[in-house]
């Protein structure tokens, strides 16, 4: 009887830890179809927190966009990563990132590939271009199950074949909402000095006119001077030749009456 009770708490245990598996898979198993993602919580993932502890992503509206800001403090050089499509490096590094479903890999969302011609599990990620080492930045990212991403519909028939795997071709896209970039420093402005100066300006005004104001004295002082002393010389001397003549003339005018 003992055996029987001990034996039934066993089976219990175990029949409890399957169903807890099952709970458990089902919640991470792959999806059929994009109508499946509303049962599952969506969130993004990347470079930016080490790929891991997803941010949120919900669709409040209900318009099937799900959507979800992520904030940066600071871009590190570690955030920055090679960026590859189809598997092939592209020979560029961006700070990147994936949608996924309940914080698994089983069901995620990234760059669409060509060669694959998909979306879903896809290895390319999303490349946020405009982060810049050292500067803080903030994207809203944008998860659309009702419409695919615009590089798949290039190739129309293979996303017309995939009928109910809609879901292959889901649209990842973002939209920086703030950043920041490299700003001149002061040493790369112009300098004011190179400019001339009020100052400057009316230094040396003063010394061109001064220059020329001494020069006019001088020629304006010369040329009054010396023809006032020339003229008053003169009229001494015609004074003096006329006084001579006077006494010249009253003396033969003397003589003259005597005879």
């Amino acid at each position: 009887m003992r055996k029987s009770k001990v034996l039934s708490v066993a089976m219990s245990a175990v029949l409890v830890a399957s169903l807890a598996a099952a709970a458990s898979v089902s919640v991470s198993a792959e999806i059929s179809k994009s109508s499946d993602i509303p049962s599952h919580s969506v969130g993004v993932v990347g470079s930016f927190n080490g790929w891991a502890n997803d941010v949120a992503l919900t669709d409040a509206d209900g318009d099937g966009v799900y959507e979800g800001t992520v904030e940066v403090a600071e871009v590190t050089e570690d955030m920055i990563v090679g960026w590859n499509v189809d598997d092939e490096p592209t020979g560029e590094s961006y700070l990147q990132f994936k949608v996924r479903l309940d914080g698994e890999w089983t069901d995620s969302w990234g760059n669409y590939e060509p060669l694959n011609d998909r979306t879903w599990n896809s290895q390319s990620n999303v490349p946020v271009k405009e982060a810049v080492v050292g500067q803080p930045i903030t994207f809203t990212v944008y998860f659309d199950i009702k419409n695919p991403a615009p590089a798949a519909l290039a190739n129309p028939d293979s996303y017309a074949e995939a009928g109910s795997d809609d879901y292959m071709y889901l649209n990842v896209y973002y939209k920086v909402v703030e950043t920041k970039t490299e700003e001149p420093s002061k040493e790369e402005e112009p300098s004011k000095e190179e400019e001339p100066s009020k100052e400057d300006t009316s230094s040396q005004t003063p010394v061109t006119t001064t220059g020329d104001t001494s020069k006019v004295a001088v020629e304006d002082k010369t040329d009054s001077t010396v023809p006032a002393t020339g003229d008053a010389t003169s009229a001494a001397a015609l004074a003096a030749v006329v006084v001579a003549s006077l006494g010249i003339a009253v003396v033969m005018t003397k003589k003259a009456s005597a005879k």
